[in-house]
């Protein structure tokens, strides 16, 4: 049986056991860039509890800017994927170049931010040059994080994702070698401290690239996937940003809505803002499933749709769900029953009082369970926005996560903490309540099928 391009395995065509086979090393690759920021946190926890909070707050402000530039260039494996799946081979090696080009073009912009904006960023803050410092590092480079994602888009538009998994995870132990060797310091290599955790993090990035430029420029992708054809092709780059641009506004809008949420919580009290950094930091361990599953049906529909395979789209994403029923009951139960001790190994020692506190206690499980029914629901949402990326429907993506969050999310729980004293587990209720919506406004856009009309190229 002669396997058609659209088919990424050895499996039956929009089946569960092709998402898992596809979603799995994707998985891999998020949860290792997890690990990646874990350790930088790690070692300047032990280096300097001051060092660990500048790079934990800069990194933040690094990651709001980087959000929108990192989705644009994601869209590469959108275009790879729809080529591929047309059997367009040739074209997948200069879908891939416009989002090089958008990762090179953009520099002078992330320059500006690192040596001029960087100076009124953290102007009140005590840790102000450490902070700087990070932030600066960063984002002088941050070109390199756009076009590691780029690269990464051509080989997951081709479902190469073991070959994905294997960079995050070299890379992986690039950072936390050279972590443990620039923040601390050893023989003729000085102590740099915070500085040191930011060229780790940029130098992982840099061998990432170096990793997929190997693959990207060998034999069979030059040949088949004309990786030399490096020009800028001004109609695929403009589309490519028209399909990217959107995509990357939902994100930051989401992203800046979070942020405006933690404020939210800092101002209701320490018991709110206790609560919730403890259930994110723990949701911020599993959400690599989500991302993981969303990657995959990007990857699996985009070639799909490019070969005009609507039914095999419906099933990738029935089979998508039925992943996420069976991670959301492992993760509930797992709420269910190891709640609220699981959050201790968040707490030092000298803190650990505060889980003897029974209205602490309660309300911090009443949270949990919210939090794992919300697991459910974002990891749906998150499985259309895929299949609707994969089809190019951005613009209506771009709609709703400009409107919904502000209007659903963040304006109820800003009322309720001013006039109704709300408590924080009502407010991640309000959250839960937020992310069902959504998922029906994205699965009637779905059902609607007028993404089958959006042409990218």
């Amino acid at each position: 049986m002669i396997k058609e391009s659209y088919q990424l395995t050895k499996y039956p065509l929009g089946s569960i056991r092709e998402m898992i086979t596809v979603a799995w090393p994707l998985m891999l690759s998020l949860l290792s860039g997890s690990f990646m920021f874990f350790f930088d946190r790690f070692f300047l926890g032990i280096y300097s509890l001051d060092a660990m909070n500048a790079s934990a707050s800069s990194g933040m402000g690094a990651w709001a800017i980087l959000v929108l530039p990192i989705a644009v260039a994601s869209i590469s494996e959108v275009f790879v994927g729809q080529f591929h799946g047309k059997s367009e081979f040739k074209n997948m090696g200069k879908a891939a170049w416009q989002l090089i080009w958008f990762s090179i073009l953009i520099w002078p912009l992330f320059f500006l931010l690192a040596n001029v904006f960087s100076k009124y960023m953290f102007v009140e803050s005590p840790i102000k040059s450490m902070q700087i410092t990070y932030f600066s590092c960063v984002m002088n480079f941050g070109s390199f994080f756009c076009l590691s994602i780029a690269l990464t888009g051509f080989f997951a538009g081709q479902g190469k994702v073991k070959l994905i998994a294997m960079s995050a995870i070299l890379g992986n132990l690039v950072n936390i070698l050279l972590d443990y060797l620039l923040i601390f310091g050893i023989g003729i290599i000085p102590s740099l401290g915070v500085l040191g955790a930011a060229i780790g993090t940029v130098m992982a990035q840099i061998f990432q690239i170096g990793f997929f430029l190997i693959f990207f420029f060998n034999k069979k992708n030059k040949k088949e996937a004309k990786t030399l054809n490096w020009k800028l092709d001004k109609e695929l780059f403009k589309d490519s940003l028209k399909i990217g641009f959107p995509a990357g506004v939902s994100h930051f809008s989401e992203f800046m809505a979070h942020f405006v949420f933690f404020n939210l919580m800092i101002m209701a009290g320490r018991e709110y803002i206790t609560i919730v950094v403890l259930v994110q930091s723990l949701y911020l361990m599993i959400v690599f499933i989500l991302e993981g599953q969303s990657k995959a049906v990007i990857a699996i529909s985009s070639n799909f749709i490019g070969a005009k395979k609507y039914d095999y789209v419906d099933r990738n994403v029935k089979s998508a769900f039925k992943m996420q029923f069976m991670f959301f009951s492992l993760i509930f139960l797992m709420f269910l029953i190891f709640s609220p001790d699981i959050f201790k190994i968040f707490v030092s020692q000298d803190n650990m009082q505060i889980f003897q506190n029974a209205d602490f206690l309660s309300r911090l499980y009443k949270t949990s369970i919210f939090v794992g029914i919300f697991f459910l629901t974002d990891g749906l949402v998150w499985i259309l926005i895929g299949m609707l990326i994969a089809a190019g429907d951005t613009k209506f993506i771009m709609k709703v996560g400009i409107i919904a969050p502000w209007i659903l999310y963040i304006t109820p729980i800003y009322i309720g903490i001013k006039n109704f004293d709300i408590r924080v587990n009502q407010s991640w209720a309000i959250i839960s309540l937020y992310s069902m919506i959504l998922f029906g406004i994205y699965f009637l856009r779905y059902k609607s099928k007028k993404w089958k009309k959006i042409k990218i190229y």
